[in-house]
């Protein structure tokens, strides 16, 4: 009894010491108990040759991750809907596996946020009014030839770091 008493009195007078001291403990205690999955692939190798024969383990790994039902058909919807929505961008932006669109004189990719195609002309800003019309115009029709409306568009100098 006079040893919880001697404990009260201390944690009373040391609280902050004691609070750390607890943290710490269970920590410890968390991180000894937690699962740890092996991420050694030296137990995999290839054939002599350098050639991949079927990848085979020399033994097996010390523990196996293994998933729920429940992890299962999460990751199912997960990529059924991943398929979905991929399948709908391309049904609304049939072009967009056609950019981005890379010469000399520009780049043009599309901005979702804006709804607008953007093309980064690469040449000089003091490039002559001419030139800048008419790569501007070739990337119009390069929009066109790929199939979309180049109606909503903006235009934009490179920075050195997209050069």
């Amino acid at each position: 009894m006079q040893t919880i008493k001697t404990l009260y009195e201390l944690t009373k007078k040391h609280w902050i010491l004691f609070c750390v001291s607890l943290i710490v403990l269970i920590t410890v205690f968390y991180s000894t108990n937690t699962k740890k999955v092996s991420q050694d692939y030296s137990s995999y190798i290839k054939s002599e040759e350098g050639k991949n024969s079927g990848i085979s383990p020399t033994s097996p790994p010390d523990q196996i991750p293994v998933l729920s039902q429940e992890d299962m058909k999460a990751l199912s919807e997960g990529e059924a809907l991943h398929r979905k929505r991929v399948q709908e961008l391309f049904q609304k932006y049939p072009w967009y596996q056609k950019i981005p669109i890379i010469r000399d004189e520009y780049i043009v990719d599309y901005n979702f946020e804006k709804e607008s195609f953007r093309i980064v002309l690469k040449i000089s800003e003091v490039s002559s009014q001419a030139q800048k019309d008419s790569a501007v115009n070739k990337a119009l029709q390069d929009i066109k030839n790929i199939g979309a409306d180049p109606k909503n568009y903006y235009v934009r100098f490179a920075q050195e770091t997209e050069l």
